[in-house]
């Protein structure tokens, strides 16, 4: 893409007449003018009728005194077509319509977005490349070393186009989303079968332990009637000739003698229970003395010294380190001194020049070239003599000067050195003083805690002995139980109160084992469990058939996960390919302006997710360490590579360079004599456009563009 020409009408500060500027020659232009006369508007208006955007609202760029008939136009070339883009605002004839033109013809869409997508196609370059690589505004630039690597990436995807790829991105995505939805659907499904079967299966296992259960339950309900049955008989049999009142008696005198002996054991139990184990106080005492020993490795004493050394050493260091910095404050700037002389001799030389040229021709004035007296001219020769000789005497005070600084630098320089042999070592103690001061602390409670816990486990030692005296004294008073009868004192009672209801209840028994066994019969259901069973076959043939087409839809997914992760910023897309073949370009292009700008060795290189890294020799810095001017002139750098960046992979036919109030930003002369060398080499194949409001700027620019405001306040060209 080549720009031809921008031409404005009733935009901004500019009236109704038509202002051109033509963007095709091969040159560097000054655009000159106070604040607020309408040298921006310039790059306003070709990135407006480019791309619809401007640094005002869209209603603030009609000339605010005509307010209507807004048009701008920017004309430019593709290969051997020629197009122009026009933009029209509360026209009388096009609204507020977007013109595009083709070698004459207009090739304008329906709608105003549709129009706007086929300039930016045509252009191919989009907003954030143009901003950031060909139209420098201070207002939209974006700083390159101020932004994160993001927004860096960014950028640089701007400049080399890469929005394609991203479309494309979102494109897989789209294609991918039903795919993805469907496999979750599927799997859902899928879950939902196998929940199923659990069921079905935690229903079948319910039922078998249920009716387990229930057959349990009547075998223990048959097996306790067989048990009562068989205790009843037995009961019976033993009843007959079995003296039950003799029986009771035993019993009594038995269970008379067992609550005496449970007595004595509750007693003894508690007792038991005061005694207390020594082994817990033991272990915890051996852990105090293992702790104890862990310290006794540091010398509290011997460490706090080593403190105290470091403290006058570093404060000594200090005191040296002040003198130093006294010294290197007592060192006298020569350099400039050096300067002003050699302007002297410089000035000297031209006044010397200037008389041998008077000399030859004295009838002429040298200013105007007519006849004049020779005795005029004698009196210029006399003049330029005496200064001649003052200035002469003056270089000859500063060389004397010179000397005396250049020699007081050099005693002031030594004494540096010499006080700098005395700075020592410092060697910093391995712990601090409130360590110390914590490990003391420490040894004294660990001290005290032993001290505790030995007093303790004498006192519970003598404790548990007279403890352990009073249980065996209670233990010699446990006495030997009668044998009680073979028969439960309940059973005699009941036998004695009624053997005959026994013998009904042996009838009874025996109704109900038959009752138990009937109805262990019919418990268990075959056919429910069998139809069960028939239902998790036809609900897995279900889920076999759903994973089948869920792998089938993986499959496709798998295509798609390959190509959204080829379309995406990860490192294995285009994209970090694309830049990281670009990075090595960039790292040169930027490294070779540099130097352009510093007297020192230094580079930056970034990675390829656009980290930096600064170094000034082969020292490492952070970029918040340059001050204002070296900040810009590190960005204008990148600036300068940014444009070529374009041209190198994007289109070599690129001719605009535009900075607009860049240069008033921290820079110094040198750092303007630095962008001027490097513009003026790019002029011969672009056109280079700087936008000031500096008028010192006027004696470096052949072309120069000066921009006014008349009398009713509507900007205008003064060529």
């Amino acid at each position: 893409m080549k720009f031809s020409y921008i031409e404005i009408k009733n935009f901004k500060s500019y009236g109704d007449y038509t202002t051109r500027i033509d963007l095709d020659e091969k040159e560097t232009r000054l655009l000159l003018g106070d604040n607020g006369a309408g040298k921006s508007t310039f790059v306003d208006a070709i990135i407006w009728s480019l791309y619809g955007k401007s640094l005002s609202p869209i209603e603030e760029v009609i000339n605010r005194t005509t307010k209507r008939d807004c048009k701008v136009e920017v004309g430019f070339q593709i290969g051997s077509d020629s197009y122009s883009c026009t933009r029209f605002r509360n026209h009388s004839l096009n609204g507020n319509k977007t013109l595009v033109f083709k070698n004459g013809k207009d090739i304008s869409l329906r709608t105003a977005n549709d129009t706007q997508k086929l300039v930016e196609d045509i252009i191919q370059i989009q907003y954030n490349a143009m901003v950031s690589s060909i139209l420098y505004s201070s207002e939209s630039y974006i700083s390159f070393l101020r932004a994160r690597p993001s927004d860096r990436l960014k950028i640089l995807e701007s400049i080399l186009s890469l929005k394609e790829i991203q479309q494309y991105h979102e494109i897989v995505r789209k294609m991918r989303k039903p795919i993805i939805e469907s496999i979750v659907e599927h799997r859902h499904q899928i879950d939902g079968y196998a929940v199923e079967v659990n069921t079905i299966n935690h229903n079948i296992e319910q039922y078998k332990d249920k009716t387990k259960n229930t057959l349990l339950r009547f075998k223990i309900e048959r097996d306790n009637l067989e048990k009562e049955r068989s205790e009843i008989e037995a009961d019976l049999e033993n009843a007959e000739g079995l003296n039950v009142d003799e029986e009771l008696d035993k019993n009594a005198k038995h269970e008379e003698a067992v609550r005496f002996n449970d007595n004595i054991e509750k007693a003894i139990e508690e007792e038991e229970s005061k005694i207390k184990d020594i082994n817990e106080l033991v272990d915890e005492l051996d852990s105090v003395k293992t702790e104890l020993d862990e310290l006794e490795h540091i010398d509290i004493q011997e460490e706090s010294h080593k403190i105290d050394k470091y403290h006058f050493t570093s404060i000594n260091n200090s005191s040296i380190k002040t003198e130093i910095l006294k010294l290197e404050a007592k060192l006298n700037d020569v350099d400039s001194i050096k300067k002003k002389a050699r302007q002297i001799e410089l000035d000297t030389s031209s006044l010397e020049i200037k008389n041998v040229e008077l000399d030859l021709d004295k009838n002429t004035c040298p200013t105007c070239k007519q006849p004049v007296s020779s005795s005029i001219v004698n009196g210029l020769i006399k003049e330029n003599k005496t200064k001649i000789a003052s200035m002469k005497k003056e270089a000859k005070e500063l060389q004397k000067e010179i000397e005396e600084k250049e020699k007081n630098n050099k005693n002031t320089l030594e004494e540096i050195e010499e006080t700098r042999k005395k700075v020592k070592p410092e060697v910093k103690p391995e712990y601090d003083r409130d360590f110390l001061n914590e490990i003391a602390d420490k040894k004294f409670a660990l001290n005290k805690k032993k001290d505790e816990i030995s007093i303790t486990i004498i006192n519970t030692e003598e404790r548990n002995k007279e403890i352990k005296e009073r249980i065996r004294i209670l233990e010699e008073k446990y006495e030997i139980p009668l044998m009680a009868s073979s028969y439960e004192t309940e059973f005699l009672k009941n036998l004695k109160e009624n053997t005959e209801s026994r013998k009904s209840r042996m009838v009874e028994i025996g109704n109900e084992i038959i009752t138990v066994n009937e109805k262990a019969k019919s418990a268990y259901d075959k056919t429910y469990i069998e139809e069960l069973k028939k239902k998790i076959d036809g609900t897995k043939e279900r889920e076999k058939n759903t994973i089948k087409e869920m792998k089938e839809f993986m499959n496709e997914d798998s295509y798609y996960d390959v190509l959204q992760q080829l379309f995406s910023n990860q490192s294995v897309g285009i994209k970090k390919y694309i830049i990281d073949r670009m990075m090595g370009v960039f790292n040169e292009r930027i490294n070779f302006y540099i130097p352009f700008f510093f007297d020192k060795e230094i580079s930056i290189q970034f990675d390829k997710d656009l980290n930096e890294e600064i170094k000034i020799g082969k020292t490492k810095v952070s970029f918040n360490t340059f001050s204002s001017g070296e900040k810009t002139r590190l960005e204008l750098a990148i600036a300068f590579s940014l444009f070529m960046l374009v041209k190198t992979f994007f289109s070599t036919t690129i001719n605009l360079l535009v900075f607009d109030e860049i240069l008033d930003m921290n820079l110094d002369s040198n750092g303007v004599l630095s962008v001027l060398s490097i513009i003026d080499n790019l002029s011969r194949d672009n056109s280079i456009i700087v936008i000031s409001h500096r008028n010192e700027y006027k004696e470096y620019f052949a072309n120069q563009i000066l921009i006014r405001k008349d009398d009713e306040g509507f900007s205008k060209l003064v060529r």
